[in-house]
């Protein structure tokens, strides 16, 4: 079972409320896995701290023109679903 934290980042450098929210959520969940949905980029957000606290990122704005209902969990083709934990080991973008 995963839990999903659905929103976006409502600011850059940092969102104290959601990484508040990450911390608490792994803490009492701590074999759930947390999504976050994003219009950003993941490089736009990677030095966030609570990053690393995330199991996957599904990153990028959705735009209608690359609308791909074959896709899982994003919408559009310029979306990326990211494995955090992959990605902090292999030093790249690992996609899930």
């Amino acid at each position: 079972m995963q839990f999903k934290f659905l929103g976006r980042l409502s600011k850059l450098p940092n969102d104290e409320k959601t990484s508040m929210l990450v911390q608490e959520l792994k803490e009492k969940f701590p074999h759930k896995d947390i999504w976050l949905y994003t219009g950003y980029t993941y490089e736009q957000i990677s030095s966030l701290p609570f990053i690393s606290m995330l199991d996957v990122v599904c990153d990028g704005r959705f735009e209608v023109d690359k609308f791909d209902p074959k896709l899982h969990w994003v919408g559009s083709s310029n979306q990326r679903v990211i494995d955090i934990k992959g990605t902090k080991r292999e030093g790249r973008i690992v996609l899930f």
